[in-house]
């Protein structure tokens, strides 16, 4: 699953949790905007088939500041 939201900030993050049946999910948090998508595509191609992907509502937002949010589940 992917939940996302744009633009980079100075306090970006990536949380990843990998479940015991091997699903693994991203979580980025302090961006805004569609930037959120470049920040995970290494690890996309990595992992391979997004299974869902989520848009939380920072990603439609303008602007260069927020708590974005994206969560990915292979």
């Amino acid at each position: 699953m992917i939940v996302c939201k744009g633009d980079f900030t100075l306090s970006q993050e990536l949380e990843i949790v990998i479940s015991p049946e091997g699903k693994v999910q991203i979580e980025v948090k302090g961006v805004q905007g569609p930037g959120c998508t470049e920040l995970t595509r290494f690890l996309e191609e990595a992992l391979g088939t997004v299974d869902d992907r989520t848009f939380k509502a920072e990603y439609y937002v303008s602007g260069s500041t927020g708590t974005g949010i994206q969560h990915q589940q292979y």
